[in-house]
Parts: structure tokens; sequence; C-alpha cells
């Protein structure tokens, strides 16, 4: 007798002693493991098993598990109502049962071999966990004996008995946490440098200066920087503090003079009150490198969009003043407090970061004056900060899915019966898709 056949005439005796002992009507779960040890033995000794054989193998376990301990149903209706006591439906885990494991195994890595259907599987059994948590008692057990079947109950338990404790979103936010920490750390080394030298220079509270230290030597150069609206005007660097101050100076009065101004006659009163500052401080805007950049408080991304500098004259103005007004239309209603979400959609958030992004690009391509390659490095930094912001994304839309839940069942609450009906609807879709897809054993 050959090894294999051994395994199975122990692996039927075991089941047999198991089930007589618990009296369990053991005729249709004896006859078929008898007939699949048979048939396992039927090639010749030393045949491995097929895969149908072990599939198979392990439905009749699982079948015989469910009749020891309890139904499916009852395992779910524990699990969705919260009982953290289970001892009279679930039978305690017992060293008998370490056999019954390696048919499951085999078909769970045979299985994870397929992500994306798994992935879809998983996203599936979510969707109908949430539908029918929002259901009472009562109709939650009718829907789980009449639209679900055995299999389908079985394999909603499982899941439900695998599911995690933790979440990932716990994980997720600790690294976060460790990961600004260290750029807080380094920004405040680097913080720490600009401030000693303001401090020596007493000019630790001069708002709008901008200070350039340097490691490796004693020199120090200084810019001057405002910000009037959505544009950050900046100078060029000067080793001279006096220079730099009289730079600053006219920033700050045309930064007065633009305070009040509405969106529609923005860029009118933007280029009277350029020239009349400069010509009142006696400034050229190229002698002084004055530029400005267009900022844009970004949608997906960690911080606000900047594009690449604009001089402050000629065509230069003209192209930046353009794209001021093109990125803004593009970006439409900006919230000061709270989440875009609280106004728009998902799909809507998806469309106006599309416009955002090609009025970026467009900007940028202006800017660099038909220089592909910066163009081409734009589009790539635009990648490389939506892919590093995927996790906050992602967190943001199932806050917004939670509220969404949220304002469902108060409606469902004041109207009861159409709330039931349509999640009743939303069931039905979803096992009719499990069907469809022949969703494998969790």
């Amino acid at each position: 007798m050959s090894p294999t056949d051994v395994l199975d005439d122990c692996h039927h005796n075991e089941w047999n002693k198991r089930l007589q002992e618990r009296q369990v009507p053991t005729t249709t779960t004896t006859r078929a493991i008898s007939t699949m040890s048979t048939a396992g033995r039927a090639g010749g000794a030393g045949v491995k098993r097929s895969d149908a054989f072990r599939s198979s193998l392990l439905h009749f376990e699982i079948e015989a598990f469910v009749r020891i301990g309890g139904t499916a149903m009852a395992h779910i209706q524990c699990l969705m109502g919260g009982v953290t006591d289970r001892t009279g439906i679930l039978p305690k885990p017992s060293a008998d049962m370490a056999m019954a494991r390696w048919p499951e195994a085999c078909v769970r890595t045979r299985h994870q071999k397929r992500t994306g259907r798994k992935v879809r599987c998983s996203g599936l059994l979510k969707g109908l966990h949430r539908l029918l948590r929002r259901l009472d008692q009562k109709l939650r057990h009718r829907v789980l004996s009449q639209r679900f079947t055995e299999a389908q109950r079985q394999t909603f338990e499982r899941w439900m008995l695998s599911r995690p404790d933790s979440h990932p979103r716990d994980r997720d936010r600790r690294v976060k946490v460790t990961q600004v920490t260290k750029i807080r750390a380094r920004k405040a080394q680097k913080v720490s440098l600009a401030a000693a030298f303001r401090r020596k220079a007493g000019l630790a509270h001069l708002h709008g200066l901008v200070v350039h230290p340097r490691l490796k030597s004693a020199a120090v150069r200084y810019s001057a920087e405002v910000t009037i609206d959505r544009l950050r005007l900046l100078t060029k660097e000067h080793h001279c503090l006096e220079v730099v101050q009289g730079f600053r100076s006219a920033l700050v009065d045309m930064k007065k003079r633009m305070e009040g101004v509405g969106q529609a006659a923005f860029e009118a009163r933007f280029r009277e009150v350029l020239a009349a500052c400069l010509a009142e401080h006696q400034l050229q805007p190229r002698a002084m490198g004055l530029r400005f950049c267009v900022l844009l408080g970004s949608l997906w991304l960690p911080r606000p969009l900047a594009t690449p500098p604009f001089l402050a004259e000629g065509q230069a103005l003209d192209a930046g003043l353009c794209a001021w007004r093109r990125l803004g239309e593009a970006r439409g209603r900006v919230l000061r407090r709270g989440s875009v979400l609280q106004v728009q959609s998902p799909d809507e958030i998806a469309a106006t970061w599309s416009r955002v992004r090609c009025a970026y690009l467009d900007a940028v391509a202006a800017s660099s004056a038909g220089n592909k390659r910066k163009a081409i490095e734009a589009a790539a930094r635009l990648q490389v900060l939506e892919a590093a912001q995927a996790g906050q994304r992602e967190r943001q839309l199932e806050r917004w899915n939670r509220r969404r839940m949220a304002q469902e069942e108060a409606t469902q609450r004041r109207n009861p019966r159409a709330g039931a009906n349509e999640i009743l609807k939303r069931v039905d879709q979803l096992l009719q898709m499990w069907s469809r897809h022949s969703i494998p054993e969790m």
C-alpha cells in the first residue's frame, strides 16, 4: 500500500469517527469521502491528488464542519450582530481539525495567482457586507436564507471570519506620521540655519525677506518674496541687504494696493499697480529680476502647484496672466476650509483634475518658450506626485463613501420601506454578478 492510500484511509476513518461521536447525519458526507478516496487510488500507487479532488474534498469537509457547529447563516447573523460569544454556534478549535486545513490551503494558493479576480471578489463581498449591515435583523435573515445559496453563505461566512482585526489604514497612518516627522526635522534644520542668520542681522520678524545662507562659506544672500492672491512675486538674490530691502518695499506696497480686488478686475489692476509701484521706487523689472509664479491649490496633490516663473514685463507678463486665468477657470471653486468632496463628487473631481493638469502643462510649455524637455519633466513630476498621494486619495474617497452611506441611512430611517427596497435591488445585482463571475472559495 502506498503512502497516498494510507493517508486516504486515515482521513476516511478519522472523519467517520468524528461524525459518529457528534451524532451528525453521515450518510451523504461519508459516502462522498469514501468515493473520492477510492477514486484517488484508482489511478495507481503514488498518484497525486488532482485539483478537482482537493476542491471536492474541501467542499465536503466544510459541509461536515457546518453541520457540526451550526449553519453558515447563524454564523453570519452572529458576526453581523456583533456577538462576541459564539460558543454555542462555532465549534472550539481542536487538534483533530488541523488535518482538514491542507486542502483549503491548496485551493487558496491556487486562486491567489489570479490577483485581479481576487481583488474583484473581495470588493463584491465588501459591498454585500455593507448592504446587509443596513438591514434589520429579520430582513437580513430572510435575505440570507432565500436569496443566498448555501455555497454563497459559506463563502461569505469564511470571508467575514478571515477579516483582519486591524485596518490597513492604521498602518498607513503610522507610516505617514513617521515620514512627516522626518520631513519636519529636515525643514527645522534648514529653517534654524536661516533663522540664525536672521537673528545675527536683526531681521527675525521682517516679512517678505528671504535669507539664503551658504553652508560652505560665510557669504549670505537675500531676496524678496510676496504673494498676491494666487501670484507669488520673486526677486533675484543679492548680497546687499539694503538693495533687497528696497525690492521688498516695492512688493509690499503692491500687495497693499491689490487688497480687495475681485477676480474680474484682477489682471487690469495688477498691470496698473505693477507699473505705478516700480515707477515710484525707481525700479525696473529686469534690473531687480522680478518674476512671478502662478499658485494653485491642488485637488489630490500634497502641496499646491506652482508654475515656472514668468518675467514681469512684455510678452512674458501676458503669458503669466493668461496662465493665471486658465488655471483659475480649470480649478473652479476653492474651499477655504474643509474638503473639496463636500461640494463635488469623485467623478467631478477627476474631471476637474484633468482640466487642471492640461492647463498646468500648457503653462509650463508657455514659460519654457517651446522647450519640450521641460514639459516632459513637468509631466513626469506630476505622475510621481499623483502616485505618492494615491493612499491619501483612497482614504478621502472612503470618507466620502461613509458620508454618503450615512446620508442614505438617514433617508432610509425617514422612509424605511423605500430604503430597504433599494438595498434589496442592489443585493440582487451583486448576487447576479457573483453567480456570473463564479467567485472562488475564500
